[in-house]
C-alpha cells in the first residue's frame, strides 16, 4: 500500500468515527425526555393489552357458565 492510500484510508476511518460519535451527542435532557415518552407509550400499550385480556377473560367466563348450564340441563 502506498503512503497516499494509507493516508486516504486513515481519513475515511476518522470520518466514520466522527459520524458514529455525532448521533451520540444527545444531551442528557433529550435522553430523559425520549425515555419518558417511550415509557409512557409502553405503559399505554400495556394498559390496552390488559384491557383486551380482561375483556376476553370475561367473555370466556360467560361462555363457560352458559356451557355449564347447558350441560346441567342434559343438553335440552
Amino acid at each position: 500500500m502506498t503512503q497516499e492510500q494509507v493516508s486516504h484510508q486513515n481519513q475515511k476511518q476518522s470520518k466514520k468515527t466522527e459520524e458514529e460519535v455525532a448521533p451520540q451527542e444527545e444531551t442528557s435532557q433529550e435522553s430523559k425526555e425520549r425515555q419518558d415518552k417511550l415509557s409512557d407509550d409502553v405503559e399505554g400499550l400495556l394498559g390496552e393489552i390488559d384491557g383486551v385480556l380482561s375483556e376476553c377473560a370475561e367473555t370466556e367466563a360467560e361462555a363457560q357458565a352458559w356451557i355449564n348450564a347447558f350441560v346441567q340441563k342434559g343438553g335440552q
